[in-house]
């Protein structure tokens, strides 16, 4: 699937000219320390690969969409794939949070909408957040490992904290035994139909995510309540 192309605002980042008197106008880049320099990289990177696809997309294309030079990306990041992994472990990492919850804490319905259906829905009203999705969508074929590697250090780690309090639910008798025992990530499917629904459907999907989160959580209620 080819990358819808999205307008393109300047990364806030970006530096102007800046002239010095008796020279010719010339462009002086600032150095910036890491914390501030690598999210410029990500945001101008994933404004480039969304534009041209991972494939077509170079560093020199990221480097001029965040004002600096070739060797500046270099400098934090060793090529093209380390900074798709990193743009996904930035943008798609809040969204699997492994779910923490203490002993003494009753595992209920409202636990689970609260701190895993809701906030997937909130994330999802993030531009870049869609547009993280519909590069992954595009590109996860030609990025395997990278994918691989952001699917074992994320996505991993919060579908087993999600079977695990799902299961000490059930077992305890606080939320309701039924098939979500057999696969609990099964209650964040309709996260993820929504997701790919806007981004194959865009303006066409004809439901909003306030429709669906309600839609969402009167499911989990209805499966899981005891």
């Amino acid at each position: 699937m080819t990358p819808t192309t999205h307008p393109v605002s300047p990364s806030p980042f970006a530096l102007g000219p800046v002239a010095d008197e008796g020279e010719p106008k010339r462009a002086r880049r600032q150095r910036l320390p890491a914390d501030l320099r690598v999210p410029q990289i990500l945001d101008a990177a994933l404004l480039v690969f969304t534009e041209k696809g991972f494939v077509s997309a170079r560093i020199d294309d990221i480097a001029q969409r965040a004002g600096m030079s070739k060797g500046g990306i270099y400098a934090h990041f060793k090529s093209k794939e380390s900074i798709f992994l990193a743009l996904l472990e930035r943008v798609l990492a809040p969204m699997a949070e492994p779910v923490v919850v203490s002993d003494d804490e009753p595992v209920t319905v409202d636990l689970l909408i609260e701190r895993i259906i809701k906030p997937g829905y909130d994330h999802m009203a993030s531009p870049e957040v869609m547009m993280a999705f519909q590069l992954l969508l595009a590109d996860a074929r030609n990025m395997r490992e990278q994918v691989q590697q952001w699917h074992s250090r994320t996505v991993e780690p919060f579908a087993q904290s999600l079977e695990h309090v799902v299961r000490r639910g059930m077992k305890e008798g606080t939320l309701r035994q039924s098939v979500v025992m057999e696969y609990p990530w099964f209650i964040l499917m309709p996260n993820q139909h929504v997701m790919l629904s806007n981004v194959l459907l865009g303006q066409n999907w004809h439901l909003d995510l306030n429709e669906c989160r309600r839609i969402h959580v009167t499911m989990v209620r209805e499966l899981l309540t005891p």
